[in-house]
C-alpha cells in the first residue's frame, strides 16, 4: 500500500461518527457507523484499527448506506436471522427468525424464532420475542441504539412493537403479501404520524428467506393431501 500522506486522513474526533468495534467471523470490519445511515468497513483487508481515530479518505469511498439492502453488515445479520428460522423449522414452526444487533456495544443482543406452536401464543413471533429479549439484555425497553433484522416483512403486531421500542432500523428478508406492515399492505414503521418512526429496508436475501418459507408450507399443503 503506498504511504497516505496526512491531509489524507480523517479525523473521526472531529467528525459525527460514533466509533466502535466489531469483528464478524466472515471478515469484514465495521469501524465506526453514524446514525443510523452509514456504515464505514473493510472487507478483508484486515487493517488495524487500534488507531481507528484517523484512517484513509480511500476507506469513506468504501461507505455503505444501511439503506443499501447489500450492505455487508446487513448481509451478515440476516444470515443469522436465516439460521434461527432453520432452528423454527426444525421445530415445525413458520420459520422466520429475528436477531437485534445493539450498535452500542457493537454485538448481538437478541436472537429468536417463531414459537407460536411450542408457546401456543399467539403473540410469540420471532420480533416479539427478541424485542423482549434485547430489551432485558439492556434493561431498558427503549431500543434507540439497535437494529432489528427479521428474514420476512413484519405483520401490524411486530411493527407496532418496533415502533414503541424506538428502534430506528429495521431490515427485513422477503416481503409478505398477506400480512406485511412495513411496506407491502402498511407502512406501520415509518408512518409520518407517529411520534417515532423506524426508517425500513427491505429484501436483503428475500430469495433464501422466502424459499425457506415456501418450502415449508409446500410441505404443510402435501401432508394435507394425504
Amino acid at each position: 500500500m503506498s504511504k497516505i500522506d496526512k491531509s489524507d486522513r480523517i479525523n473521526i474526533a472531529a467528525s459525527p461518527w460514533s466509533v466502535f468495534r466489531w469483528n464478524p467471523t466472515d471478515g469484514c470490519k465495521v469501524i465506526a457507523i453514524t446514525h443510523p445511515l452509514s456504515v464505514i468497513y473493510e472487507a478483508a483487508r484486515h487493517r488495524p484499527v487500534s488507531d481507528a481515530i484517523c484512517f484513509p479518505k480511500a476507506v469513506m469511498l468504501e461507505l455503505l448506506p444501511l439503506d443499501d439492502a447489500s450492505n455487508p453488515f446487513h448481509l451478515h445479520h440476516m444470515g443469522q436471522a436465516i439460521d434461527e428460522a432453520l432452528v423454527a423449522d426444525a421445530e415445525d414452526e413458520v420459520p422466520v427468525g429475528c436477531v437485534i444487533v445493539s450498535l452500542a456495544r457493537g454485538e448481538v443482543i437478541a436472537k429468536a424464532h417463531n414459537q407460536k406452536e411450542r408457546l401456543q401464543d399467539p403473540t410469540a413471533h420471532a420480533e416479539i420475542v427478541a424485542i423482549t429479549q434485547a430489551a432485558a439484555s439492556l434493561g431498558s425497553w427503549r431500543l434507540e441504539q439497535c437494529i432489528l433484522y427479521v428474514t420476512l416483512e413484519p405483520c401490524a403486531m411486530c411493527a407496532g412493537a418496533i415502533v414503541q421500542a424506538r428502534m430506528p432500523l429495521v431490515v427485513f428478508g422477503c416481503t409478505d403479501p398477506k400480512a406485511g406492515a412495513c411496506v407491502t399492505l402498511f407502512r406501520l414503521a415509518d408512518d409520518p404520524r407517529l411520534n417515532h418512526r423506524a426508517r425500513v429496508v427491505g429484501g436483503v436475501m428475500a430469495d433464501r428467506c422466502a424459499h425457506l418459507l415456501s418450502q415449508f408450507f409446500a410441505r404443510k399443503r402435501a401432508l394435507g393431501k394425504k
